[in-house]
Protein backbone atom coordinates (compact mmCIF):
# COMPACT_ATOMS: atom_id res chain seq x y z
CA UNK A 1 0.00 0.00 0.00
CA UNK A 2 2.62 2.60 0.64
CA UNK A 3 4.51 1.54 -2.26
CA UNK A 4 1.41 2.90 -4.43
CA UNK A 5 0.85 5.86 -2.35
CA UNK A 6 4.45 6.90 -3.39
CA UNK A 7 4.31 5.84 -6.52
CA UNK A 8 0.97 7.97 -6.92
CA UNK A 9 2.58 10.96 -5.58
CA UNK A 10 5.36 10.96 -7.70
CA UNK A 11 2.92 11.09 -10.65
CA UNK A 12 1.39 13.87 -9.08
CA UNK A 13 4.64 15.75 -8.41
CA UNK A 14 5.87 15.10 -12.12
CA UNK A 15 2.64 16.62 -13.24
CA UNK A 16 3.19 19.96 -11.86
CA UNK A 17 7.08 20.48 -12.57
CA UNK A 18 7.56 23.13 -15.04
CA UNK A 19 10.85 24.14 -16.75
CA UNK A 20 11.95 27.51 -15.26
CA UNK A 21 14.15 29.70 -17.63
CA UNK A 22 16.68 33.02 -15.99
CA UNK A 23 15.31 35.97 -17.50
CA UNK A 24 18.06 37.06 -20.44
CA UNK A 25 20.96 39.16 -18.84
CA UNK A 26 23.56 41.08 -20.96
CA UNK A 27 27.22 42.48 -19.84
CA UNK A 28 29.11 45.47 -21.76
CA UNK A 29 31.89 45.95 -21.75
CA UNK A 30 35.04 48.13 -23.51
CA UNK A 31 38.57 46.35 -23.86
CA UNK A 32 40.29 49.04 -22.34
CA UNK A 33 39.40 52.34 -20.26
CA UNK A 34 42.48 54.33 -21.90
CA UNK A 35 44.35 54.08 -25.30
CA UNK A 36 46.54 56.31 -27.23
CA UNK A 37 45.81 58.34 -29.97
CA UNK A 38 45.67 56.00 -33.42
CA UNK A 39 45.08 52.72 -31.63
CA UNK A 40 42.03 50.91 -31.65
CA UNK A 41 39.72 49.55 -28.98
CA UNK A 42 36.56 47.30 -29.01
CA UNK A 43 33.27 47.81 -27.33
CA UNK A 44 31.03 44.76 -26.78
CA UNK A 45 27.96 43.11 -25.43
CA UNK A 46 27.75 39.47 -24.03
CA UNK A 47 24.05 38.33 -24.46
CA UNK A 48 22.78 34.82 -22.05
CA UNK A 49 19.87 33.53 -22.10
CA UNK A 50 18.78 35.21 -25.88
CA UNK A 51 16.76 33.59 -28.60
CA UNK A 52 16.51 36.61 -30.21
CA UNK A 53 18.25 39.85 -30.56
CA UNK A 54 17.82 43.76 -31.61
CA UNK A 55 21.24 45.40 -30.52
CA UNK A 56 22.93 48.55 -31.69
CA UNK A 57 26.67 49.67 -30.35
CA UNK A 58 27.05 53.33 -31.45
CA UNK A 59 30.24 55.30 -30.83
CA UNK A 60 30.53 59.04 -30.83
CA UNK A 61 33.32 61.30 -29.98
CA UNK A 62 37.35 61.16 -30.94
CA UNK A 63 37.03 58.22 -33.70
CA UNK A 64 35.39 58.18 -37.48
CA UNK A 65 32.45 56.10 -36.17
CA UNK A 66 32.54 52.40 -35.94
CA UNK A 67 28.40 51.99 -35.52
CA UNK A 68 26.74 48.11 -35.69
CA UNK A 69 23.55 46.50 -35.63
CA UNK A 70 22.57 43.39 -35.01
CA UNK A 71 18.77 41.91 -34.88
CA UNK A 72 18.25 37.90 -35.57
CA UNK A 73 16.90 34.87 -33.89
CA UNK A 74 18.36 31.55 -33.22
CA UNK A 75 17.44 29.04 -35.84
CA UNK A 76 15.70 26.52 -33.31
CA UNK A 77 14.05 29.22 -30.85
CA UNK A 78 16.32 28.20 -28.09
CA UNK A 79 18.37 30.54 -25.87
CA UNK A 80 21.92 31.00 -26.63
CA UNK A 81 24.61 33.37 -25.52
CA UNK A 82 26.37 35.67 -28.29
CA UNK A 83 28.70 38.12 -28.20
CA UNK A 84 28.68 41.63 -30.27
CA UNK A 85 31.57 43.87 -31.04
CA UNK A 86 32.58 46.80 -32.91
CA UNK A 87 36.10 48.03 -32.83
CA UNK A 88 36.73 51.91 -33.76
CA UNK A 89 40.52 53.75 -33.99
CA UNK A 90 40.81 56.33 -32.59
CA UNK A 91 41.20 60.00 -34.34
CA UNK A 92 42.40 62.10 -31.85
CA UNK A 93 43.09 62.86 -28.20
CA UNK A 94 40.08 63.21 -26.17
CA UNK A 95 36.64 60.59 -25.61
CA UNK A 96 35.54 57.75 -27.55
CA UNK A 97 31.80 57.36 -26.45
CA UNK A 98 30.11 54.30 -26.79
CA UNK A 99 26.29 53.69 -26.71
CA UNK A 100 24.62 50.42 -25.78
CA UNK A 101 20.36 49.97 -26.78
CA UNK A 102 18.41 47.16 -28.06
CA UNK A 103 16.64 44.58 -27.20
CA UNK A 104 17.08 40.50 -25.92
CA UNK A 105 13.72 37.83 -25.68
CA UNK A 106 14.63 34.74 -24.09
CA UNK A 107 12.61 31.18 -25.65
CA UNK A 108 10.02 31.97 -22.74
CA UNK A 109 9.33 35.39 -23.78
CA UNK A 110 10.78 37.04 -21.63
CA UNK A 111 12.13 40.66 -22.87
CA UNK A 112 14.88 42.95 -20.86
CA UNK A 113 16.20 46.07 -22.92
CA UNK A 114 19.31 47.12 -22.93
CA UNK A 115 21.68 50.21 -22.45
CA UNK A 116 24.75 51.40 -21.44
CA UNK A 117 27.88 53.69 -22.12
CA UNK A 118 31.44 53.29 -21.71
CA UNK A 119 33.45 55.70 -22.52
CA UNK A 120 37.29 55.80 -23.07
CA UNK A 121 40.25 58.28 -22.85
CA UNK A 122 42.02 58.86 -26.00
CA UNK A 123 45.63 59.93 -25.14
CA UNK A 124 48.32 61.51 -26.58
CA UNK A 125 51.77 59.13 -27.92
CA UNK A 126 54.26 59.72 -25.78
CA UNK A 127 57.52 61.30 -27.98
CA UNK A 128 59.88 59.02 -29.71
CA UNK A 129 62.96 58.98 -26.98
CA UNK A 130 65.71 61.23 -28.42
CA UNK A 131 68.16 59.88 -26.54
CA UNK A 132 70.83 58.30 -28.92
CA UNK A 133 74.25 58.35 -26.79
CA UNK A 134 74.68 54.18 -27.63
CA UNK A 135 78.07 54.43 -29.54
CA UNK A 136 79.22 51.12 -29.67
CA UNK A 137 77.78 47.28 -28.68
CA UNK A 138 79.90 44.23 -28.11
CA UNK A 139 79.66 40.73 -27.60
CA UNK A 140 81.43 38.86 -25.96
Amino acid sequence: MKKKHLLYTLALLSLGITTTYAAPSYNFKVSSGSITNGNKVTASVTVSGAASWQIKISSSGNTNGCTQNWADATGDAKNTTKTFSTTCKASSTGVINFQLEGNVTDEAGNTINLSGNKTVTVKEKAPDSKINTLSSLKVD
